[in-house]
């Protein structure tokens, strides 16, 4: 269950950065 977990927030973690690089270039 932790591995899920930890690989959830790294999935999170990843996406959140990929809408900041977007944002920025808009």
């Amino acid at each position: 269950a932790r591995v899920a977990i930890s690989r959830l927030t790294e999935e999170k973690s990843s996406v959140i950065q990929l809408n900041n690089k977007l944002q920025q270039e808009l």
